[in-house]
């Protein structure tokens, strides 16, 4: 039995891969879920991620576990497909090294497969999703990650067990579905559904929401998050949030270097597309401006 994993990232058409292989149901996996699949987690056995699965889905039982490595080996495919993009976030070498192990002694053959989007296009997404997780400091709100934003390292981090397919989110954007049926041998759809639009934040909803973060009470953040899920479905301008020219500089020379590891290595080559129009370079940025 073969078992593909795809991981994420988040922001490059997760969501689309995993709605597509719930209208898939059993015939590429035991778990039927439009949420993807979070049990993984419990696999990996690490602190974190036990905390992670936990804090959303309620405690972690050895009978929770058993239960899932039951349904993986009583799957009725040779080839199941599962998708969490929570194992994105939670990954270090001891939870590949323990999730490995526990899947070696299920299935014959296994391969990862994640789709990297460049750090410049989807960091806005990432603003979005911190303001919305309730930060209320825009130093730390437009702060540069490190970890999940280094693809050389996290290709580095699951290439060493699992044979790894990395594909490039922009050169597929508008056919994800049909370019992941393709990388690991699914059928396509007779007609490619449409892309899921998730809602978001225009820049004055966004900054609205800032100072709400700010006076809200912590013991109330359900009514925090309700308003936040509100204003994702408000326009209250035309103005799409944007990183100023200089913070997006950062991030692309920030990472430059891993980039060109991930083009040479899985790419032939070719750069890690960018879907911005007119690559930034030092001389667009406007001299009074200060940095953030």
């Amino acid at each position: 039995m073969k078992l593909t994993l795809h991981i994420g990232m988040p922001s490059a058409g997760g969501i689309a891969i995993q709605n597509y292989l719930f209208s898939m149901g059993t015939a590429v996996s035991p778990f039927v879920s439009a949420r993807g699949h979070p049990e993984l987690l419990m696999l990996g056995g690490t602190p974190r991620a036990l905390a992670e699965y936990g804090k959303r889905f309620g405690p972690v039982t050895p009978e929770k576990i058993q239960s899932v490595k039951d349904s993986l080996k009583s799957a009725q495919t040779d080839h199941v497909v599962l998708s969490s993009m929570m194992l994105y976030d939670s990954a270090d070498s001891e939870f590949v090294g323990n999730l490995c192990l526990e899947l070696d002694d299920i299935f014959e053959e296994m391969q990862v497969v994640i789709y990297f989007r460049h750090q410049a296009d989807d960091f806005p997404q990432l603003v979005a999703q911190r303001v919305k997780a309730g930060m209320k400091d825009w130093a730390h709100i437009e702060s540069i990650p490190d970890d999940m934003y280094r693809y050389d390292q996290i290709c580095e981090l699951w290439e060493q067990d699992v044979d790894l397919v990395v594909r490039d989110f922009g050169r597929c954007k508008g056919d994800v579905i049909g370019d992941f049926c393709n990388a690991v041998g699914l059928p396509a759809p007779d007609e490619m559904p449409l892309l899921p639009v998730s809602p978001s934040m225009d820049e004055a909803a966004l900054r609205l929401m800032v100072m709400i973060n700010g006076c809200a009470d912590p013991a109330k953040d359900m009514l925090r998050r309700q308003i936040a899920n509100q204003l994702e479905s408000l326009r209250l301008s035309d103005q799409a949030y944007s990183i100023s020219p200089q913070l997006e500089l950062e991030i692309v020379e920030r990472f430059e270097a891993g980039n060109r590891l991930i083009s040479a290595e899985y790419f032939g080559g070719a750069p890690l597309s960018r879907e911005s129009k007119v690559p930034l370079v030092p001389h667009d940025l406007p001299k009074a401006r200060n940095a953030h």
